[in-house]
């Protein structure tokens, strides 16, 4: 097949196939998933960068996904991408992504969950104790119309004409 990145023709041999339905999450928007339905997993090794072009540096570096590997390793080849293009990647697991996660997301949201609180509190208090206090003013006209079947306007001008 011919590989892009390396602007020449490399055989591939299949080792396996990819499990329906194999995702990764982005570390910043762990609810976004990339899923590797049609997708061909190469390994990348240090003679494959070396030998990469210009547009595996721009393109593929940010989609890297090291698999079977420790700390250290990872490590060693973020050190030798940066020495390579100057540009430093961060390699980290799905509970390195879920920690930094919880830490920045979560606790951003928090003042604006609060700020929105008290600003429904603020807007359901006044509404309640207005209507209240309509109920306790407007409480003599609901005594009237339920006792004689006449508001309380009407029931003093009767009133009135009787006892001018």
């Amino acid at each position: 097949m011919h590989e892009p990145a390396l602007l020449r023709e490399v055989m591939v041999k299949v080792v396996g196939v990819i499990v329906e339905n194999s995702v990764h999450s982005h570390l910043y928007a762990l609810d976004a998933q990339l899923y590797y339905k049609f997708s061909v997993v190469m390994p990348v090794t240090k003679a494959f960068v070396e030998q990469a072009d210009v547009s595996f540096y721009v393109n593929a570096l940010t989609d890297l996904a090291p698999a079977d590997t420790d700390r250290a390793d990872v490590s060693e080849l973020g050190a030798y991408i940066n020495n390579k293009i100057g540009a430093k990647f961060n390699f980290y697991s799905q509970q390195d992504s879920i920690d930094s996660y919880n830490d920045y997301f979560v606790s951003s949201l928090s003042f604006p969950t609060m700020a929105s609180g008290m600003l429904l509190v603020l807007a359901i208090v006044p509404s309640a104790w207005s209507a209240l206090i309509s109920v306790r003013v407007m409480m003599s006209d609901f005594t009237i119309n339920l006792k004689v079947g006449l508001s309380y306007s009407r029931l003093r001008r009767y009133i009135m004409r009787v006892f001018p």
